[in-house]
């Protein structure tokens, strides 16, 4: 894997289903434009603190979400987008040679994200 571990803004990167640009990059959210070839996919991965959203803008794409048991596959035609939370094996296949946006952001786990209603206590 000698893919670079940060890679730049507007820079394109070759992948083996297609290519990758980083469109925008700020401290908590990312865009990719992607242009898949059919036939190609993505490896199984997760990202430990972004969820990765797919956005397709022309083409057809399956997103492919492994469970422990099964496979949850969604595909997306022109128009259409789906989220996959961080830490969740994913990867996508190209179905038909496609432009899509890849949007990350950042799910941070809040400790003060409780929001209390009343009191807690012991009944009678």
């Amino acid at each position: 894997m000698n893919e670079p571990t940060h890679l730049q803004v507007g820079k394109k990167y070759t992948k083996v289903w297609g290519s990758t640009q980083v469109l925008f990059r700020n401290d908590s959210v990312e865009v990719h434009l992607i242009h898949g070839k059919k036939g190609g996919f993505s490896s199984r991965h997760n990202h430990t603190h972004r969820v990765n959203v797919f956005y397709v803008l022309s083409g057809i794409i399956n997103v492919i979400v492994y469970r422990e048991n099964n496979l949850d596959i969604t595909t997306l035609n022109c128009g259409e987008s789906t989220e996959v939370n961080c830490l969740v094996d994913h990867r996508f296949e190209v179905v038909q040679d496609c432009v899509a946006l890849e949007v990350y952001y950042l799910n941070p786990i809040d400790s003060m994200d409780i929001v209390r209603k009343d009191v807690g206590g012991i009944g009678d």
